[in-house]
């Protein structure tokens, strides 16, 4: 349409208002014409034209394709890759084909089509409409009238509201199986009103979730970091490795979202006592106090409410990585707020001469030391570095490990890799070809 279409035909700066006009008529008219049809001869229109003609969902698929091509054609620079624009095309006619077209009346009759409308309502379609981030151009292309609505102040409040992780998250679910609750699904079928609800809940609820969690902006601008609103989003809890003991690392880290700090070579009171201060609000320490945010959910509550929760949830672990955090373990157990003694078993074993070796007397000594640190003092124990090995892993277990770094993304794809591989070269080769390959081997050498 844009390129069909000259430029001008949707930028008013070029004197050319009569286009927009004619262009709104089209729309109308296109409307009226649609309607009427659906009205007076639905049976004998085609599988891809309305069943059941609604203006709402008409106007709001044609106006906000329009609007989008026009924001695209006002713009110079910063347009959105291809790619984006097509998700965006994409997602705006799977929702449109499965509420506009005869699809909605056999959706309406059988329920496997039923499911399978929601999921494109609510999952494929805003999915796609997300990952093409339209929301600029849009706007863009908008009459100031519509751009002063979409920016209403209170409009902005109640997404905000909406677009909490926590609850956006309990919506997404909650709403797609309430609609399955067998009494109000039924109700929902037989009476328009609630059926129109129930599709643009669907609709809407879907736009919101995967508007937060495909944000492409990193935080801030976007509400809550990368990896935080991926954790939050399926019920992990966030907890961070920070690069040092600057005061700055850990508190950027937490106010994005997570809900723990790992903190490296803490090996003094002291420097147990430093990241307490550094995490915590007073009086347990001296955090920027900064109101709800993403560990939140973003609540409506009170800065003493944020205070006393964040600091009775946030989890500090204080890393062990040299022998003077060993002699020191009882201590910086003792100190409140430090929750988790977690060794740091590859820079434990190397500062103390024994790379790697985990299971050499020593380690073995320090392990049990930090285990009855912690133990006196009521706090857990972690270790990380120990992979592989199920038999030590055991053995950290019975002694009071109960945090245990397993693995890591990057390890767990090379052995996925090794498996493979090692799978393919156990396939026996035909004769002739082991044959060949052998002989070309022994050439080569």
């Amino acid at each position: 349409m844009e390129r069909a279409l000259p430029r001008r035909f949707f930028a008013p700066q070029f004197g050319a208002e009569w286009s927009l006009r004619a262009a709104y008529g089209a729309i109308f008219a296109l409307g009226a014409i649609l309607f009427w049809l659906s009205e007076s001869r639905p049976s004998q229109l085609p599988v891809w034209l309305p069943w059941d003609f609604s203006w709402l969902e008409y106007l709001a698929t044609a106006l906000t394709l329009f609007w989008y091509l026009r924001g695209l054609a006002l713009t110079r620079q910063e347009r959105p890759s291809a790619w984006r624009s097509t998700a965006f095309l994409l997602g705006l006619a799977a929702i449109y084909a499965v509420l506009q077209t005869h699809f909605d009346y056999v959706a309406q009759h059988m329920f496997f089509l039923n499911r399978a409308q929601h999921v494109v309502m609510h999952h494929i379609g805003p999915f796609l409409i997300a990952l093409g981030w339209p929301g600029g151009m849009i706007k863009r292309g908008m009459p100031a009238w519509a751009r002063q609505i979409a920016e209403n102040r209170s409009i902005a409040v109640a997404i905000r509201v909406l677009q909490q992780p926590l609850l956006a998250a309990f919506l997404f679910v909650g709403l797609f199986y309430f609609w399955l609750i067998p009494s109000i699904h039924f109700r929902a079928m037989i009476d328009v009103r609630i059926y129109a609800l129930m599709n643009w809940s669907m609709v809407l609820d879907g736009l919101l979730f995967w508007y937060l969690v495909l944000d492409p902006r990193p935080k801030p601008p976007a509400r809550v970091s990368y990896g935080a609103r991926a954790a939050l989003a399926v019920g992990v809890t966030p907890i961070v490795r920070v690069s040092s003991h600057d005061a700055h690392d850990a508190t950027r880290i937490l106010d994005c979202g997570a809900q723990g700090v790992m903190v490296p070579h803490v090996s003094t009171v002291a420097e147990a006592q430093a990241v307490v201060e550094a995490c915590l609000y007073a009086p347990a320490g001296h955090r920027s106090a900064f109101g709800s945010g993403p560990a939140l959910g973003y609540a409506a509550i009170g800065q003493a409410e944020v205070c006393r929760i964040l600091n009775q949830e946030t989890l500090l672990m204080g890393m062990i990585e040299t022998p003077q955090a060993v002699d020191n373990a009882a201590a910086m157990a003792a100190v409140p707020g430090i929750d988790v003694l977690h060794i740091g078993a590859s820079d434990l074993s190397t500062e103390m001469g024994i790379p790697g070796q985990y299971k050499h007397d020593r380690m073995r000594a320090a392990f049990e030391t930090v285990a009855k640190a912690a133990r006196a003092h009521g706090k857990a124990m972690g270790v990380g570095g120990v992979r592989e090995d199920f038999e030590f892993q055991s053995w950290l277990f019975g002694i009071g490990v109960r945090y245990l770094t397993g693995g890591s993304d990057v390890g767990y794809i090379l052995s996925a890799g090794r498996a493979d591989v090692k799978r393919l070269r156990a396939v026996p080769l035909a004769a002739p070809v082991a044959a060949l390959c052998a002989e070309h081997v022994k050439k080569k050498q």
